[in-house]
Protein backbone atom coordinates (compact mmCIF):
# COMPACT_ATOMS: atom_id res chain seq x y z
CA UNK A 1 0.00 0.00 0.00
CA UNK A 2 2.52 2.76 0.90
CA UNK A 3 4.77 1.61 -2.42
CA UNK A 4 1.76 1.88 -4.69
CA UNK A 5 1.09 5.08 -2.77
CA UNK A 6 4.64 6.88 -3.19
CA UNK A 7 4.86 5.27 -6.80
CA UNK A 8 1.74 7.56 -7.59
CA UNK A 9 2.85 10.55 -5.65
CA UNK A 10 6.65 10.12 -7.47
CA UNK A 11 5.50 9.72 -11.01
CA UNK A 12 2.28 11.70 -11.10
CA UNK A 13 3.55 14.96 -8.27
CA UNK A 14 -0.39 15.27 -7.86
CA UNK A 15 -2.18 15.30 -4.39
CA UNK A 16 -5.42 14.71 -5.78
CA UNK A 17 -4.30 11.68 -7.42
CA UNK A 18 -2.62 10.40 -4.72
CA UNK A 19 -5.82 10.41 -2.72
CA UNK A 20 -8.11 8.92 -5.53
CA UNK A 21 -5.28 5.56 -5.39
CA UNK A 22 -5.25 5.71 -1.58
CA UNK A 23 -9.41 5.91 -1.70
CA UNK A 24 -9.80 3.63 -4.34
CA UNK A 25 -7.31 0.57 -2.46
CA UNK A 26 -9.60 0.57 0.02
CA UNK A 27 -12.68 0.09 -1.53
CA UNK A 28 -12.56 -3.44 -1.39
CA UNK A 29 -12.15 -3.42 2.11
CA UNK A 30 -14.95 -1.39 2.99
CA UNK A 31 -17.40 -3.66 0.50
CA UNK A 32 -16.04 -7.40 2.26
CA UNK A 33 -15.08 -6.33 5.27
CA UNK A 34 -18.50 -6.47 7.16
CA UNK A 35 -19.45 -9.55 4.92
CA UNK A 36 -16.25 -11.10 6.08
CA UNK A 37 -16.80 -10.79 10.08
CA UNK A 38 -20.14 -11.70 9.58
CA UNK A 39 -19.17 -15.34 7.73
CA UNK A 40 -16.13 -15.93 10.33
CA UNK A 41 -18.44 -16.01 13.17
CA UNK A 42 -20.95 -18.28 11.65
CA UNK A 43 -18.45 -20.48 10.39
CA UNK A 44 -17.65 -21.67 13.97
CA UNK A 45 -21.59 -22.44 14.85
CA UNK A 46 -21.14 -20.72 18.32
CA UNK A 47 -17.15 -21.78 19.28
CA UNK A 48 -16.29 -18.48 19.54
CA UNK A 49 -19.00 -18.00 22.46
CA UNK A 50 -18.21 -21.07 23.87
CA UNK A 51 -14.93 -20.05 23.84
CA UNK A 52 -15.69 -16.51 25.23
CA UNK A 53 -17.76 -18.07 28.06
CA UNK A 54 -14.94 -20.85 29.08
CA UNK A 55 -12.29 -17.88 29.37
CA UNK A 56 -14.38 -16.02 31.74
CA UNK A 57 -15.27 -18.83 33.58
CA UNK A 58 -11.59 -19.38 34.34
CA UNK A 59 -10.80 -16.05 34.85
CA UNK A 60 -13.13 -16.04 37.82
CA UNK A 61 -12.33 -19.66 39.07
CA UNK A 62 -8.31 -19.41 38.48
CA UNK A 63 -7.81 -15.73 38.05
CA UNK A 64 -6.58 -12.88 35.15
CA UNK A 65 -2.69 -14.18 35.15
CA UNK A 66 -3.38 -18.03 35.74
CA UNK A 67 -5.65 -17.95 32.69
CA UNK A 68 -3.20 -15.69 30.45
CA UNK A 69 -0.80 -18.89 31.36
CA UNK A 70 -3.66 -21.63 30.45
CA UNK A 71 -4.58 -19.62 27.39
CA UNK A 72 -0.85 -19.62 26.07
CA UNK A 73 0.00 -23.30 27.17
CA UNK A 74 -3.39 -24.40 25.58
CA UNK A 75 -2.48 -22.34 21.92
CA UNK A 76 1.31 -24.02 21.86
CA UNK A 77 0.03 -27.77 22.53
CA UNK A 78 -2.71 -26.87 19.56
CA UNK A 79 -0.29 -25.67 17.34
CA UNK A 80 1.73 -28.59 17.97
CA UNK A 81 -1.25 -30.48 17.37
CA UNK A 82 -1.94 -28.68 13.75
CA UNK A 83 1.40 -29.06 12.91
CA UNK A 84 1.79 -32.95 13.39
CA UNK A 85 -1.18 -33.14 11.22
CA UNK A 86 -0.36 -31.16 8.46
CA UNK A 87 0.93 -33.50 6.21
CA UNK A 88 -2.26 -35.49 6.32
CA UNK A 89 -4.78 -32.05 5.69
CA UNK A 90 -2.27 -31.93 2.52
CA UNK A 91 -2.67 -34.90 1.18
CA UNK A 92 -6.81 -34.75 1.44
CA UNK A 93 -6.13 -31.23 -0.03
CA UNK A 94 -4.21 -32.68 -2.98
CA UNK A 95 -6.21 -35.52 -3.07
CA UNK A 96 -9.58 -33.29 -4.05
CA UNK A 97 -7.52 -30.55 -6.32
CA UNK A 98 -4.40 -32.14 -7.70
CA UNK A 99 -3.66 -28.60 -9.61
CA UNK A 100 -2.69 -27.26 -5.88
CA UNK A 101 -0.42 -30.35 -5.47
CA UNK A 102 3.65 -29.20 -6.09
CA UNK A 103 4.56 -30.19 -9.73
CA UNK A 104 6.70 -33.01 -8.75
CA UNK A 105 3.68 -34.77 -6.56
CA UNK A 106 1.05 -33.84 -9.92
CA UNK A 107 -0.41 -37.42 -11.41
Amino acid sequence: MVAMVWLVYHLTQSPVLLGIVGFVSQVPNLVLVPFGGVLSDMSFLGMISFGNLFQGTLVSLLGAPTTVAVSGVVCVLVSIFYARQLPRLRRMVWASHPELAPPNLQP
